[in-house]
């Protein structure tokens, strides 16, 4: 559990383990290698954390926070349904997958294997947490009439998350900037028949993903 003093440095301790978590993966680093990244001794990330597990539960949860409150908050300007999803699905894949990977796909892959712990808790939290609210912009199309009550908006969230895996792995590893990813989209959306609604509504309309790394 975390420490109660000096709380005030724990965001920085977050964001640090964050940066060095989506660039090599969630055991590629020590404290030492965190406190370094803050320029402190280890002992000064052990005052905020009991724990490298304590610090990488809470920062996935973090980081999924940071995720769904840029995505929501650029998207809240279109109408609920289609249009909103849509512009969640523009900042993830845009700001986050294609901007050194996105740490809810890396920690729910590497977790697969992983045994149970705060770490893979958290992970599992976070994945289902963010597939729920991308699930709950088709419920809305559905209430609206944009879509048909025959989608199934888990199965519709599932090809979409397992899409987003596929090109964080294209892009990261390949070195592939899958600049047909809007097409491919468009292609799982058409084959549950949901209507892509307009031309450019793929495109980047809000703020710049929250400096994470």
């Amino acid at each position: 559990m975390p420490r109660r003093e000096n709380r005030s440095a724990r965001p920085a301790v977050l964001a640090a383990a964050i940066g060095l978590a989506r660039r090599g993966g969630l055991d590629s680093f020590t404290i030492s290698d965190l406190g370094e990244a803050l320029g402190v001794s280890k002992s000064c990330v052990y005052r905020h954390f009991e724990s490298r597990n304590d610090i990488l539960a809470e920062a996935v949860i973090f980081y999924a926070g940071a995720l769904e409150s840029h995505a929501t908050r650029t998207a809240a300007g279109a109408p609920a349904g289609v249009r909103r999803l849509l512009g969640m699905l523009d900042v993830w894949l845009g700001e986050y997958v294609l901007r050194g990977g996105c740490l809810i796909l890396r920690a729910g892959s590497e977790c697969a294997n992983r045994p149970e712990d705060e770490v893979s808790r958290s992970a599992a939290r976070a994945v289902t947490t963010w597939r729920g609210l991308l699930a709950s912009q088709l419920q809305d199309a559905m209430r609206v009439g944009e879509i048909g009550s025959e989608v199934d908006p888990e199965r519709v969230v599932f090809e979409i998350f397992s899409f987003a895996l596929g090109i964080q792995h294209d892009h990261l590893f390949l070195g592939d900037p899958v600049e047909f990813r809007h097409a491919v989209l468009s292609g799982i959306l058409a084959r549950h028949g949901i209507r892509m609604p307009g031309e450019g509504t793929l495109r980047r309309t809000g703020p710049r993903a929250i400096a994470l790394s």
